[in-house]
């Protein structure tokens, strides 16, 4: 590369950067948005997905997409955690459809829809306030699954990746004290704006995820409770084979299995405090009578 070349680069990264930091980030995303649209313009005759893992983080979503992707019956999407409905929902549907196959490449199988099913695994969607509408637009046959932590256990392995990443200073107490402020009003904001992202809503969310039937709720305003199913994390940790046996009934695949069930993915070591734990247990109490009640089971949570 020569001289000129190097700065006529060094002038365009310049000016890219310069449009980041300047233009509102709105406006950033509809010139992202038209460019997409006309980049994947061949991708509106892809596929679209016949199922979801919506949820929740920390709850062990990674590992169960992992032994659904390769299953003859099914066409995953090109990556885990696509996003659409939370953070990319104004990228233009031509972008959530690009990270699906194409209809025509779909093979013949002997499933509920004659061919391979096609799914996705984002688990924010079953936290994001405007997810189940959207999803519910696109896809209103889809099937959802649902794995559900401990709220207490859930929360301290959040605040560990967040940690261990460098997203979060705070110690795990001070972390949760600050968790109300530091969210804010993102909940009504995120519903209002296709364009809004909150940071603190993503990364920060430690208790507010862990209120299950809330969430519930959201989606079932949109989704009739049979098109669900709600897995215990905690039973699938003990019991990967079995818990993807019922996934693959669900979904009515063939009972094909993989040959690995081991966890995809493990948090980092590190026990909460005795005193804490007793507090957050107490304080998810209610949260959790409120999800049994609605599921009409005692997942056992203490």
């Amino acid at each position: 590369m020569n001289g000129k070349d190097t700065m006529d680069l060094k002038s365009t990264e310049k000016n890219a950067r310069r449009f980041y930091h300047v233009v509102p980030r709105p406006l950033r995303r509809v010139v992202k948005r038209n460019w997409l649209e006309w980049k994947l313009r061949d991708a509106k005759d892809n596929a679209m997905p016949d199922f979801y893992i919506i949820g929740s983080m920390k709850c062990g979503t990674t590992s169960l997409y992992m032994y659904l992707e390769p299953h003859p019956d099914v066409a995953p999407a090109s990556e885990k955690e696509i996003h659409y409905f939370n953070t990319d929902r104004d990228l233009g549907l031509n972008y959530f459809k690009s990270h699906f196959p194409p209809r025509s490449s779909l093979e013949a199988r002997d499933t509920p829809l004659g061919r391979q099913l096609v799914g996705e695994a984002t688990p924010d969607y079953i936290f994001h306030p405007a997810a189940p509408r959207l999803c519910r637009e696109l896809t209103p046959d889809a099937k959802l699954i649902l794995l559900m932590r401990n709220p207490v256990d859930r929360a301290f392995s959040h605040w560990k990746q967040g940690h261990r990443f460098g997203f979060e200073t705070e110690s795990f107490e001070t972390a949760i004290e600050l968790e109300e402020a530091r969210i804010g009003n993102a909940e009504a904001e995120l519903l209002a704006d296709p364009h809004h992202y909150s940071y603190a809503h993503h990364l920060y969310s430690y208790l507010a995820r862990g209120y299950y039937a809330k969430q519930i709720k959201n989606w079932l305003q949109y989704f009739p409770k049979e098109q669900f199913m709600f897995i215990r994390a905690e039973d699938m940790f003990e019991d990967g084979l079995g818990i993807y046996q019922n996934v693959t009934r669900f979904l009515g695949i063939s009972d094909w299995v993989p040959e690995d069930f081991s966890l995809k993915f493990k948090g980092v070591e590190g026990d909460i405090n005795p005193e804490t734990r007793e507090k957050l247990v107490e304080h998810f109490r209610p949260h959790n009578e409120e999800l049994y009640e609605l599921l009409g089971r005692d997942l056992g949570w203490s």
